[in-house]
């Protein structure tokens, strides 16, 4: 009784060890330099058929060193915030915030391509699906486009 009452926590807790353990990071080989980086991507991988601009401009997110962003697909919510910025790691990450719930993207950047991971977050423990790779390419902006 007492080896069943281990194994079950034991199962427990890893259970929990892996719905709080976030995305394996992405490393970009070299540091980025985020001017080079505002434009507009198109998604060769990934959860959906997406394309999305980078600004240059700051973003009104609390996050330091966000830039604005914004999608250029048609069915995201007029609500949501999204944002961009350079990590420590030499990444590049998007975020699509729509209250509680939201999308965020990590990419390497690999010449006018950028290769990564996708992921949802919400508040609902245990409810995310499981990370995707993620891919996008540079593509002209559309007229009115950043």
């Amino acid at each position: 009784m007492r080896l069943l009452r281990t194994l079950t926590m034991m199962g427990l807790a890893g259970a929990l060890a892996s719905c709080l353990a976030g995305p394996r990071p992405v490393r970009g080989p070299v540091p980025l330099e985020w001017r080079a980086l505002v434009g507009c991507y198109r998604l060769t991988q990934g959860p959906a058929a997406w394309t999305f601009a980078l600004d240059s401009a700051a973003s009104s997110s609390s996050v330091q060193g966000a830039r604005a962003a914004r999608s250029l697909w048609t069915a995201r919510p007029e609500y949501a915030r999204e944002y961009w910025l350079v990590t420590d790691r030499n990444t590049l990450v998007y975020v699509l915030h729509e209250g509680l719930w939201g999308q965020v993207m990590e990419f390497a950047v690999r010449g006018d391509s950028l290769a990564g991971t996708h992921y949802v977050f919400t508040d609902v423990v245990g409810r995310e699906p499981p990370r995707v790779p993620a891919a996008a390419v540079r593509e002209p902006c559309p007229a009115g486009g950043s």
